[in-house]
C-alpha cells in the first residue's frame, strides 16, 4: 500500500530524485527489506565523508555497513573476489567511498559479516577498496586467505599485515 507521507514531493509535486533511485533499488524488496537497505545506505550516506578522513588519517580502515561501526579486534581476509578496486591518490575521495559501498549495498544485504576495507599502498601511491571479513581467530583467518588466494590478513589489534606464505610461494603478480 501506498503512504503518501513517506514519499516526500517538491515544490511541483515531483518525488526528489532521490526517491526515485531508491524506489528503483528496493522495489522488489519486501517491506521489511526495504527499510533496512534505506535505513543501511543513510547511514553510510551520512559517514562516507567520516571515512574519507579515517581512511586518510589511519591509511586505512574496516568498516561494517550494516552496523555502522569500526571492528577493533579480529583478523580481515578478502573472500570475495572480483570486488577489489584501485585508486591513485588524486582520485580517492568520499564519493568514490560511497559510490563503491552503494554498489555493493546486494553484497552486504547478503553476507551481514561483509565490510568495506580500505588501505594505502604508498609504495605504488595506490588506494585500495575490497570487500573482506573479520574472523575472530589467525588461524581461521589464514585458512580462508589460502582458500581465497590472499596473500595477506590484517590484524585489527595490532594495526600489521600477516603474510600467508603458502599464498606467497604460489603467488604471481598480474600480467
Amino acid at each position: 500500500m501506498f503512504e503518501e507521507e513517506k514519499h516526500p514531493r517538491d515544490e511541483r509535486g515531483q518525488f526528489s530524485p532521490s526517491e526515485g533511485a531508491r524506489a528503483q533499488e528496493i522495489g522488489r524488496q519486501s517491506d521489511k527489506q526495504a527499510a533496512a537497505t534505506i535505513d543501511r545506505l543513510a547511514r553510510s550516506r551520512r559517514s562516507s565523508s567520516e571515512l574519507h578522513q579515517k581512511a586518510l588519517r589511519d591509511a586505512g580502515f574496516t568498516y561494517d555497513v550494516v552496523r555502522d561501526v569500526f571492528p577493533e579486534r579480529g583478523f580481515v581476509v578478502s573472500i570475495h573476489p572480483g570486488h577489489e578496486r584501485r585508486f591513485s591518490a588524486e582520485e580517492f575521495n568520499e564519493d568514490v567511498l560511497q559510490t563503491y559501498i552503494d554498489e555493493r549495498a546486494d553484497v552486504f544485504e547478503k553476507y551481514p559479516n561483509a565490510r568495506v576495507g580500505a588501505w594505502y599502498d604508498a609504495s605504488i601511491k595506490t588506494w585500495f577498496l575490497d570487500v573482506s571479513h573479520v574472523e575472530t581467530t589467525r588461524e581461521g583467518a589464514i585458512e580462508m586467505a589460502k582458500q581465497h588466494d590472499q596473500r595477506a590478513i590484517f590484524d585489527l589489534e595490532k594495526k600489521e599485515t600477516i603474510y600467508v606464505e603458502e599464498v606467497l610461494k604460489r603467488w604471481k603478480p598480474p600480467t
